[in-house]
């Protein structure tokens, strides 16, 4: 019986002729009466978020690192809470052990007494000839070795700037390169035919050797001389002319 006296006593005069029912609907909702229906939020049709859920900070850890997109980060960063780093001076830093002493090192054979990486087109063009095989043919087995071996250092030389220029994108020297492998190339082949000549000469004078009339030719007068016997023997055991390996 508390609350409908309550509710009346609430009503104004001129509409205290109402039901007691409906006094209620009459009644200005306030903070003491009716709480409940006090609300300041406003109206959105959006799905509320509590602020703990929020992404804070960048997901992507490595935003920014690339040199190529240059996105950068998308969030503000904040400011370095530390002094960034002074670099030491020259005079602090202790030199490399590891590399002292290396001016002649095996490696640097890759490369011309220059020690470049790279060098000019009309540099590289300057090459001789490839040697002939009747130049090649009046060379000794240790010169013919010595000079194929020279070959391979020259072209392993034009390898390594041919892969630098490839890695550099330069757009040059290409022809000049290839031309110059050329060369070498054609060098190497004729020491490689003229061993192979001298190694068959050997094997047929070897075969030769074994015949009878051969042995007569040697002697004087049809008689057979010892001396010149024994040089055919001792040629029966004579190695063959080794060639040199690529």
């Amino acid at each position: 019986m508390s609350a409908p006296g309550r509710f009346v006593s609430a009503v104004p005069a001129k509409v205290s002729s109402i039901p007691i029912f409906l006094a209620p609907a009459f009644l200005k909702p306030t903070q003491t009466v009716f709480p409940a229906l006090v609300s300041s939020r406003t109206f959105s049709s959006s799905i509320a978020h509590s602020s703990s859920n929020r992404r804070s900070g960048e997901a992507n850890k490595k935003r920014g690192e690339s040199a190529i997109r240059r996105t950068g980060p998308r969030t503000t960063q904040g400011r370095w809470n530390f002094a960034l780093p002074e670099p030491a001076f020259r005079e602090r830093v202790a030199q490399p052990t590891d590399y002292l002493g290396t001016a002649n090192h095996g490696l640097w054979q890759f490369f011309d007494s220059t020690k470049k990486s790279m060098v000019e087109p009309h540099v590289s063009a300057q090459h001789g000839r490839a040697w002939t095989r009747e130049e090649l043919s009046r060379k000794s087995f240790e010169d013919l070795h010595k000079l194929y071996w020279v070959c391979i250092k020259h072209k392993n030389q034009t390898l390594t700037l041919e892969r630098e220029r490839v890695r550099r994108r330069a757009g040059y020297g290409e022809a000049e390169a290839e031309e110059r492998i050329a060369e070498i190339k054609k060098t190497m082949s004729r020491i490689r035919k003229v061993l192979a000549d001298r190694q068959m000469a050997f094997e047929e004078a070897q075969t030769m050797l074994h015949n009878e009339t051969l042995k007569e030719i040697f002697s004087s007068d049809g008689e057979k001389d010892e001396d010149n016997e024994s040089w055919v023997e001792d040629s029966y055991d004579q190695a063959p002319i080794e060639q040199p390996r690529p």
